[in-house]
């Protein structure tokens, strides 16, 4: 999971650049990547939040159906 200050960190780093000026077309791409890449990990760690919670309360847990092909296999 990503903790709250490595999030910042990232996100302090990406401003700072977009303040300095000018950046290439190849930084740009290099933070729209990291930006996306920090989106998913964001929603990840909400996912996998979610079905603590659920297991928690006592929620019924839908199992995936790759998983169940998998094990088929």
């Amino acid at each position: 999971m990503i903790s709250t200050n490595d999030l910042y960190k990232e996100i302090t780093v990406i401003e700072d650049k977009l303040k300095a000026g000018k950046i290439s077309e190849q930084d740009y791409f290099q933070m729209m990547l990291k930006i996306g890449t920090l989106e998913l990990k964001l929603l990840h760690n909400q996912r996998t939040n979610m079905v603590q919670i659920m297991k928690k309360i006592g929620a019924q847990i839908i199992e995936s159906k790759e998983k169940k092909e998998d094990d088929k296999k």
